[in-house]
Parts: structure tokens; sequence; C-alpha cells
């Protein structure tokens, strides 16, 4: 959202960028030249989704190390007590025996897990609910005049604030790949038997080429995602919208909103993306970010040209935290540039482990000498990889990576280890083959050569869109018809039957 920001900032545009501030570590959205409205936004729920994200990394290695299962055994402890998001201590508690034990949250209580222990929930806080009502916010949005608004699609917060300042133009956006669970109102046709879950790879590794089992369990989890995102977060998004704009305002009504949006801007690179049915109202905008390479500082341009055998990057994003992974992940990483969090012993008897808590990614990604990219395998991070033309190891750990790795993986720029999987010898593995094995440079260095000549008609095209926007007085004109038809008309079983019932009849 920054950089799309920043392009319309260069197209000749005035461009605001509200940021409500809801997470400390995070303090821009990446844009450098747009005018940035900051607010407080009290997201209760974010606490919850982060101490989740605490526990990304497989517990595997607790519970499969013999000698600490051995050493807490011997203790004997009459009573446990673990935190109730990570499952981690309930199954060492079981593996040891210990059948008493006491639950605890680090934060409030999580709605989605209070059944077990006899609790209702009645949510009090939805996202967004403390924007619309801030007046003083509605007010200076107001005063701005704005002929065009932009908002990320999976929170709709911001087509509540549209609507809240009689904004009625506006474009869509996934910071990630578009969800399949909320596709109907772009027209775009989700089909399980040859499209991966975006939402269901938390434990999907597949490609558009699944196997009998792959396509029914992707036809599963499909339902799953769907189901939980249609009838549970969505209504649950939409309280305050009901409250403080307009009733009714349920899923229909939003959808029919989303309907009117002309283009859909996805982080998705368009070289890499799995075919799927689409119309011209989407834009794949994926790798915007990676064309700022920027330059190095004098510490790391050092330590790039003076390395003789090439350099190896790993960095696992702001969310995956290098620290918070387990020893046995660790001990494998040996002779590379390292985006580690904390200042702890880790790797500081060997001389050529670099650790630094901010890397220039980009820049590092640019340089001749480096020879691959270690990552949890983010939509960004991938983008910048294939822009400057550098193979990875992929080990994706939540939400989209398993999807986006398998894409990688499948132009043969990218070898992808299961992060249950993740051992020192399969590292090693996986590290020799992209490094030594020059198929995968040479296809890494192909897809980069298209990939730069993509990314600047791309950026016109987001500025194109844009002015189109402005200009079009009916905002229904790019609306596709087709996302109306009732499942009986889209797939023909209205008129099927005819031709079959004359032929019988006639026979």
């Amino acid at each position: 959202m920054g950089r799309i920001a920043d392009i319309l900032v260069g197209a000749g545009h005035e461009v605001v960028v509200l940021m409500p501030e809801c997470d400390g570590r995070l303090k821009t959205n990446g844009t450098q030249l747009a005018r940035v409205m900051r607010t407080n936004c009290s997201f209760d729920g974010l606490r919850e989704m982060l101490s989740f994200l605490d526990d990304i990394w497989p517990i595997n290695g607790l519970l499969t190390d013999a000698e600490l299962i051995g050493r807490l055994k011997k203790e004997h402890f009459d009573l446990g007590i673990s935190e109730v998001f990570s499952s981690c201590g309930f199954g060492i508690f079981e593996k040891i025996g210990l059948q008493k034990h006491l639950s605890a949250f680090n934060t409030e209580i999580f709605e989605a897990i209070t059944e077990p222990f006899g609790i209702s929930y009645n949510p009090s806080y939805v996202p967004g609910k403390g924007l619309l009502t801030d007046a003083e916010l509605i007010g200076r949005l107001k005063k701005e005049h704005f002929d065009l608004g932009i908002s990320e699609v999976f929170s709709f917060c911001g087509f509540g604030i549209f609507e809240k300042i009689g904004l009625q133009k506006h474009l869509s956006a996934f910071n990630t790949e578009i969800i399949e669970a909320i596709t109907e109102p772009f027209g775009v046709s989700f089909n399980p038997s040859h499209v991966p879950g975006k939402a269901p790879t938390l434990l999907s590794y597949s490609n558009d080429m699944m196997s009998f089992m792959e396509r029914v369990k992707n036809f599963v989890l499909f339902l799953n995602t769907y189901v939980i995102i249609r009838f549970m977060a969505v209504p649950h998004v939409l309280q305050p919208f009901e409250e403080h704009i307009r009733q009714p305002f349920t899923i229909v009504e939003s959808f029919e909103t989303l309907s009117k949006c002309p283009s859909i801007f996805i982080n998705a690179n368009l070289l890499l993306e799995f075919p799927r049915e689409v119309n011209s109202r989407i834009a794949f905008v994926g790798g915007l970010t990676a064309s700022r390479s920027g330059s190095l500082t004098e510490e790391f341009k050092r330590l790039m040209d003076e390395s003789m055998g090439g350099v190896v990057l790993i960095s696992f994003g702001t969310i995956a935290l290098s620290s918070q992974m387990p020893s046995n992940f660790k001990s494998a990483f040996i002779t590379f540039i390292w985006k580690y969090e904390l200042d702890d012993e880790v790797a500081s008897d060997l001389p050529n482990v670099v650790k630094r808590k901010w890397i220039p990614q980009a820049g590092l990604l640019g340089h001749r000498n480096m020879r691959a990219f270690v990552s949890h395998c983010g939509v960004n991070g991938m983008g910048e990889s294939v822009y400057a033309g550098i193979p990875m190891v992929c080990i994706p750990l939540v939400f989209d990576q398993m999807r986006v790795s398998k894409k990688v993986e499948k132009q043969r720029i990218a070898v992808v280890i299961h992060k249950q999987n993740f051992t020192a010898k399969s590292f090693q593995w996986a590290l020799r083959t992209v490094v030594y094995d020059k198929s995968y440079s040479v296809s890494a260095r192909r897809m980069s050569a298209v990939a730069k000549d993509v990314i600047i008609p791309m950026e016109e095209e987001i500025s194109r869109r844009a002015r189109i926007a402005i200009k079009m007085k009916k905002v229904e004109l790019l609306d596709a018809g087709y996302r109306k038809l009732n499942r009986l008309k889209f797939f023909y079983i209205d008129v099927i039957p005819i031709p079959l019932i004359l032929i019988t009849l006639l026979s």
C-alpha cells in the first residue's frame, strides 16, 4: 500500500495515507512520499494474534528432546501451568505423564478458545469501531475532499470510513494474495480443483498440479476457510457498520460495496501466479517494492565486496523472529548474513556469521556476490529475490507462505523445506542445491530479466487505473454480470437437461 501511494504521488496526485498505529514494531507501511495521517488504534485482538505468532516455529524440537524430557520426568512435578494459546506446554505435560495442570492467558482471554472453560463470549470490540466513532478523525478526513479512496479488502474498515465521509469512488487492494473466500464481488471464481487455496495453506503444500488426495484436501480446506470467513469473521467485522453507518449492513451489502471498485490491486507476482480465471478489473502488482534496491552502508558494502566465496542472506521478516527459532534450527546456519533480533551468544564464536538486527535486504540481494536467500517466503521478500535473480531456500511458516513457496519451487528458483522436516542435514542439502546446481541460478536470472521489464509498466498501470476511477461517472461500468449468476446458471445445470430430455423423447 505504501508503494502504491508513492507511485500515485509520483504521477502528480496529492496522497494522504491514514495509518492506524496498532503494532509498535511497525512504524510505516513503506510510503516515503505521501502525507501520513496517524491515529491511535486500540486493537485488543492484535495482542492475541501476535502471541500466536510467537509460536510459529515448530515445537518438535522440545517434544523430541529426549534429554530434556528425561530431566523433566525426574523432577516429579505435582502441577503444571502453561500458556493457553501455545499448545507446547500441554504436549510436554502429556509427554512426562503430568496429569494435573492449570492454564494461563498472557493477554486478555481470547474469544476463539473460551469454550473449553465454559465461558461464553460476547464481543465488545471489533476492528474499526474506534476509527468509525472518532468524530475528530472523520471531520479531518471530510475536510480533505478526497476524489478517490484505496483500502485493503480483508479489513473492511477503510470502506466504512469512505462511506462515513461521503467518498463514493474507491479502489480495493490485497496486501497478500487474493483470498478465495471473498472473490465473488470482483467476479473472480475460485476452483479448488486447480487453484491452491491461500488461507487453507496453513495445512497445504500444493501447486496447481494436484493429485486426487491433494484436490480433496484443497476442497475441504477451502470449504472450512469459506465458512469461517463468510459466516464467522465477516459478520463480526461488520458489527460496527450496522451500529454507526446504517442498518442493515450485512455481508450482501459489503460485497455490493466491493463490487463497485473498478480495479483491484493484488500483491501477487503475475509471472509466478498460478493460472486462474480473472477479469480486466484485476491488476497483479506484486514485486513493486523490489525495485527499491537502495544503497548499502559502508559496512555492508565492504562485507559483500570482500566475500570471495559469495554470501547467503537469512531473513524471516518482521513477524517471524529468528531469535525464537529452536536451537536445532540455529545450529544448522553456519556462514551467513543473518537478520537476528537479540544480542545473545548464538554463533558468537563463528567469525563468518554476521548477525544484525536490521539489514538492507533489497540492497544485499542486488549485490553481485549474493548467492542465495534463506527466507520464510513472504510475498515481498520473494518479490525482492525474484527481481534480483537470487535463488531461494524457502522455509514457509504460516499463512500464504506455503502457497508462495510452491510458486517459486515450480519455476525452479527455490528449494522448499517444510518447517517440521527442518534439520541441519536437510538445510545443507537445500543450500548446496540452490548454490551449486546452476539450473537454479539460471532460472532465477531469467525470471529476473522478465520481472524488471514488468515492474515499470505495472507502475504506469496503477496510475492509469487511479485516473480512470476518478473520471468514471458510473462505478458499475466494469462490474461482471456473471458474478450474480447462481450456481444453476453458472454451470449450465438449467440448460444441460433440456437437450437430454429432447434426445430421450425423440429416441
